[in-house]
């Protein structure tokens, strides 16, 4: 009887752990659908996320700049966040 009992604990425990894993894994697609990472781009989300974020920085950066060139580059940067904010915030 403490054998069958020790089998359901083990497979309820590996249970857990699988659906912990599933939970995961679901999560980080969920999150590269959502900034539109392609699948085919691998390594660790935070770091894949933080390049999407420094590609788009720069992206809006050089679109400011065509749009008002009298601007430095401080400037630039500082308006390329705070549209980057503004948009974050929206989007959730």
């Amino acid at each position: 009887m403490a054998f069958w009992i020790m089998g359901f604990l083990l497979a309820g425990v590996f249970a857990g752990l699988g659906f912990a894993a599933m939970c995961v894994r679901v999560r980080n697609r969920h999150i590269r659908l959502t900034l539109g990472i392609p699948d085919g781009v691998g390594g660790n989300l935070a770091d894949v996320q933080a390049k999407v974020a420094a590609l788009r920085m720069v992206d809006t950066e050089m679109k400011i700049h065509a749009a008002a060139p009298h601007l430095n580059p401080v400037q630039r940067r500082k308006l390329a966040l705070a549209l980057s904010r503004r948009s974050r915030l929206t989007l959730h």
